[in-house]
């Protein structure tokens, strides 16, 4: 979404809650207001937040421009963001996006063996989508049925090991194609 439909969604919320004529008139019981209108409305802390973080910086910038502001608008504390999991795939679709992976195994397409090997490690390595981007041809050890993560999260290597699946994906999508050790893998 961009910022200038953001704003005019919250100006039109600000709008119909009480009759204000410009930013300045805005206080800390609007912003609170808004805050609870919108967690009634299931939308996100960090959605909320940087809508009235917005606001706030329109604020700033005209009290800076000596325009009357309601000071009050600065004390506005963010909402606190849940401890956010990382998202997974149910069994149920992970098995389905399998099942579709072994469908197309062995297509001709170039860019369809490629995206089946990427989604082959990461459904069964547990790599990261950075991590996978990053690899080398020279961490492949397809006979040992490894990867080689070079820096993966903190700064650290690791050894991951592939399933037959995956190794034959790999395999598939590697056919005639000649690299170089530090070519992208």
């Amino acid at each position: 979404m961009n910022l200038l439909s953001e704003l005019g969604r919250l100006w039109d919320w600000f709008l119909a809650h009480r009759p204000i004529s410009h930013l300045g008139e805005l206080g800390l019981k609007d912003l609170w207001d808004y805050q609870t209108d919108q967690q009634a409305k299931d939308y996100a802390a960090g959605t909320i937040n940087r809508r009235l973080y917005y606001v706030i910086g329109i604020a700033r910038e005209l009290a800076e421009r000596d325009q009357p502001v309601d000071q009050s608008v600065f004390r506005l504390r963010c909402l606190p963001r849940p401890e956010s999991l990382p998202r997974h795939l149910r069994e149920a679709d992970s098995q389905r996006l399998e099942d579709f992976l072994h469908q197309r195994l062995d297509t001709p397409d170039p860019r369809l063996r490629l995206e089946n090997a990427c989604l082959l490690v990461l459904l069964h390595s547990g790599l990261r989508a950075g991590e996978c981007t990053d690899l080398r041809f020279q961490d492949l050890d397809l006979p040992g049925k490894r990867l080689i993560v070079r820096q993966g999260k903190g700064q650290r290597d690791r050894l991951v090991y592939l399933s037959e699946i995956t190794c034959r994906a790999i395999q598939t999508y590697l056919q005639e194609s000649p690299r170089r050790q530090t070519d992208p893998l």
